[in-house]
């Protein structure tokens, strides 16, 4: 009896501690569905849906090969991640339309300007395919250098416009070529404030130099003028951007060193414009008319 008194007495206190003791025993684990849900993002995440790769200017395949199935996906991928960036086709075309649109309205001021001002432009077919064939091969200079990659859009003597259509207009009429020109060339390089702002305005200064250029010898004086506006333009522009002598790209300065002496090539373009298009320049008739 002693014995079974003992026994349920210990078991007894066998319960009582056990219960007391899961009583001061709480949980110290939980479930954080908000960070389980960004470690379970940050995990696939991880994963790549893609397989391969293809490196900065990697041909990806050749005119005449044979395109393989390997070959097929990455140009199906090429496509997919294109239009992906692009919009897809449909935004393509609407801004090409856009596009298209301003280039229409910048020439029809340009048009405009010939029929108000200058008839003698407006109703012959010779004059108006020199000025716009000459905007034209500007445009594609401009976008064929920026496809390229050349290290500065400086380096596009834009000078040739306003020069070219001095020697055989008047100024007004080579300012309007000039403001249309870069107004459509403004779309296709970046900084395009900077290389229009520049560009005007020395290309105004290349008007004013050319205005009674007679002799050829006086084109190296216009020319310093042009590259001194130049070098004033950009500096102003680039003190105007970084605020500071260190951080200027004083490389630029050679590649409109560089575009200057490309300018250079306006003046021999002008007999040859004057045999194409029929035209006569205002060098042509002075050195006719001068006796000597």
């Amino acid at each position: 009896m002693v014995y079974d008194s003992l026994s349920i007495k210990n078991d007894r206190d066998s319960a009582l501690f056990a219960f007391n003791l899961l009583s001061s025993i709480g949980d110290n684990i939980s479930y954080d569905a908000n960070f389980s849900e960004k470690r379970l993002a940050d995990e696939l995440d991880d994963i790549y849906e893609t397989r391969g790769s293809i490196e900065k200017d990697e041909k990806i395949i050749s005119a005449g090969v044979k395109v393989t199935e390997e070959k097929y996906q990455v140009l199906i991928s090429l496509k997919e991640e294109y239009e992906s960036t692009t919009g897809g086709a449909k935004k393509y075309y609407l801004t090409a339309l856009g596009y298209f649109i301003l280039i229409c309205f910048s020439l029809a001021i340009l048009m405009i300007y010939f029929y108000l001002f200058e008839r003698s432009i407006y109703h012959s077919i010779r004059k108006l395919a020199f000025i716009l064939i000459l905007i034209t091969l500007m445009v594609y200079l401009v976008g064929a250098a920026v496809r390229a990659n050349l290290p500065s859009v400086f380096i596009i003597p834009f000078c040739i416009v306003p020069i070219t259509v001095r020697a055989f207009h008047n100024a007004r009429t080579a300012l309007y070529t000039l403001i249309t020109t870069i107004l459509i060339t403004s779309f296709i390089v970046p900084s395009s404030f900077e290389f229009a702002f520049l560009n005007l305005m020395v290309g105004i200064f290349a008007i004013f130099t050319n205005i009674k250029l007679h002799y050829w010898s006086k084109f190296l004086v216009s020319s310093g003028i042009i590259l001194l506006a130049y070098f004033l333009g950009y500096f102003g522009l680039s003190l105007v951007q970084e605020g500071s002598l260190e951080t200027i790209d004083w490389i630029n300065f050679r590649w409109l060193g560089l575009n200057v002496l490309l300018t250079l090539l306006a003046y021999p373009l002008i007999p040859i414009f004057e045999r194409v298009f029929g035209l006569v320049s205002e060098l042509t008739l002075f050195e006719l008319s001068d006796l000597n």
